[in-house]
């Protein structure tokens, strides 16, 4: 066989899609119900209904893994980021995960996570100059294999402008979905 490697940073939408089908379908072959279910979170301002913050995890192999968590400029430091997080975890465990994990960027306030207990395990030194990458991870399972459980509702204060009434949200179950349309409560 002749080898020929090509070389690109843009390289066709096609190829990537090829090659993630082609490690998934080897992933099935090895690991049997290999798959990943994507949760969303989201919380929306009363007063104009766009997205105030949001969550978006994946369920697979055992872990629930936080792709990305924003909270909007003038809501943050209400317990937002706090309660879906919670949120995602509590849903986590119904799934009988075993922990949750994510990455953030040292500009990202790792301590936050921190003190809701996740922990560092990597660190990738040096990135984008002098910054760095946390690989994080919460285990979700007590040592004896029961799920730690939290209290069935969360409540956080949500104000995005300083002008604007601080209210009580509750994160209700209508507010996550696992894939397209289908709501789960939490």
């Amino acid at each position: 066989m002749n080898i020929h490697i090509e070389t690109g940073v843009a390289p066709d939408a096609g190829i990537i899609e090829f090659l993630e089908g082609k490690l998934m379908a080897h992933n099935r072959e090895k690991i049997p119900g290999y798959a990943y279910e994507n949760a969303i979170l989201t919380v929306r301002d009363e007063a104009d209904g766009d997205p105030a913050a949001g969550l978006h995890g994946q369920i697979g192999g055992g872990w629930f893994y936080v792709a990305s968590l924003w909270v909007r400029k003038g809501c943050r430091g209400q317990g937002i980021g706090k309660g879906l997080l919670t949120c995602a975890e509590e849903l986590a465990r119904k799934k009988n995960c075993t922990g949750a994990y994510l990455y953030t960027y040292s500009f990202q306030n790792p301590g936050f996570y921190e003190r809701l207990g996740y922990e560092i395990f990597g660190t990738l030194p040096h990135f984008c100059g002098d910054g760095a990458k946390y690989y994080m991870k919460k285990m979700l399972i007590k040592e004896e294999g029961m799920p730690v459980r939290l209290p069935e509702q969360l409540y956080c204060l949500f104000e995005c402008q300083p002008s604007e009434k601080r209210r009580l949200v509750k994160v209700r179950p209508g507010h996550v979905h696992l894939g397209p349309g289908q709501p789960v409560g939490v």
